[in-house]
């Protein structure tokens, strides 16, 4: 079932038009151990992050990151959530426009789905606000644009997703997911779907229309980068570094002494 999500994924971002600046694109994934989701150093939690190549594209069109933690159907792995930006717009006072959608519509992965997470633009839909920049420039989809008057279905979810989240806003290195995991067993990307994948866009989608002038790039497997990092052990000195400190506190103590 996950690798259908993924294949269906990848399709529906085939190539619209090529274009030379797209040679050079990569998306780049960050899996993030004991991270809230905010940088912050938080035990037990994970975030995923996402992040594309500046000045060869117009940003994520798709993302699909797969993980493990080395048990059965990775169970250990809990509170996963979904955090790719998403909004529908509706124009309830004119009814001049119909409800439209902006960011990761199109194949999202379901709240606790542990092994394939992701999402798409829509690029098919007849009513699509396009936003260029996504893993590349902040922004935030809780801001209405003109000619509509309500939102709904916004995320990240400043309630779902704690404290310190605002509703519909994400930053250059967009946030895919959070959730947590066990020390036994630590989150790692994973090859369970035929690994890690996304798209970019090739040209300019920003404002209103129809997806249908919307280019878009599936990156090969080579053009996806994973970076893996853990909060806690960059917050843990080595112990070179704790020799150095002892060190320092020593010469401070009898610096000390010899004033007295």
């Amino acid at each position: 079932m996950l690798s259908m999500f993924k294949k269906a994924l990848v399709a529906a971002v085939v190539v619209a038009g090529m274009a030379s600046l797209s040679e050079a694109a990569t998306i780049t994934y960050t899996l993030s151990l004991n991270d809230n989701g905010q940088g912050v150093l938080t035990t037990g939690k994970f975030a995923i992050y996402a992040q594309a190549s500046a000045g060869d594209n117009f940003g994520l069109a798709s993302v699909a990151v797969d993980i493990t933690n080395g048990v059965a159907n990775n169970v250990g792995i809990s509170g996963l959530l979904n955090q790719l930006p998403k909004a529908t717009y509706s124009d309830t006072i004119n009814g001049v426009n119909p409800d439209t959608v902006a960011g990761f519509t199109v194949l999202r992965s379901a709240t606790n789905v542990n092994q394939l997470i992701g999402g798409g633009v829509d690029n098919t839909g007849s009513s699509v606000y396009g936003v260029n920049g996504f893993g590349q420039t902040n922004g935030d989809l809780g801001v209405i644009p003109d000619g509509f008057d309500t939102k709904s279905g916004v995320s990240p979810n400043a309630n779902a997703a704690g404290a310190g989240f605002t509703a519909g806003k994400y930053l250059a290195k967009i946030l895919v997911a959070t959730g947590s995991f066990t020390a036994a067993n630590p989150v790692n990307f994973g090859n369970t779907n035929g690994g890690s994948g996304g798209g970019v866009f090739l040209n300019d989608i920003s404002g209103l229309g129809d997806g249908s002038n919307m280019q878009i790039l599936s990156l090969a497997p080579s053009d996806i980068i994973l970076v893996n990092q853990d909060l806690a052990a960059a917050a843990t000195p080595e112990p070179a570094s704790l020799g150095v400190l002892a060190l320092g506190g020593l010469a401070l103590l009898a610096r000390r002494r010899k004033v007295a």
